[in-house]
């Protein structure tokens, strides 16, 4: 792991990663969407299944990026984690 990337534990009530949770799984494929964002499909994977208790903030920003969600609660979710 990169040393300046965030890490941050995960409460599973944020509406914000909830619902990136469902697009997720939803989505039409995991793999395409780890291709499109450089996000690790494994990483993916875990977060979606909940086996992963830590959280990437770049990953987590660079997923609300290609799904569409607004910098305003990206910089929300990001700014303060004990929302997350």
């Amino acid at each position: 792991m990169k040393r300046n990337q965030h890490r941050f534990r995960l409460n599973d009530s944020s509406p914000v990663l909830s619902n990136l949770r469902v697009m997720l799984q939803e989505c039409e494929s995991r793999y395409r969407v780890s291709r499109a964002t450089g996000v690790p499909e494994m990483w993916i994977s875990k977060f979606v299944n909940g086996k992963s208790r830590l959280v990437n903030a770049e990953n987590v920003e660079t997923l609300l990026r290609y799904f569409g969600l607004e910098a305003e609660q990206m910089s929300e979710l990001l700014s303060d984690p004990e929302k997350v």
